[in-house]
């Protein structure tokens, strides 16, 4: 079944520290976007990871485990 979470094309404005290089290593692009929960459907900020043709996220920039 395909997952019913979608990214809103909403950014963060705050202030934005570079990921950590592992995270950055290969990234086309990296930031903040708000991904709707599956079960809750609250909306949470998430920082993604776009390389190659996959995307990541994490919790945090700091974060070194997709979820």
């Amino acid at each position: 079944a395909r997952s019913k979470s979608m990214v809103m094309g909403e950014v963060s404005r705050g202030p934005c520290r570079p990921a950590s290089p592992s995270l950055q290593e290969g990234a086309l692009k990296a930031g903040w976007l708000k991904k709707q929960r599956s079960i809750m459907k609250n909306w949470q900020l998430r920082w993604f990871v776009l390389r190659s043709d996959q995307l990541f996220f994490y919790k945090d920039e700091e974060e070194t485990k997709p979820q």
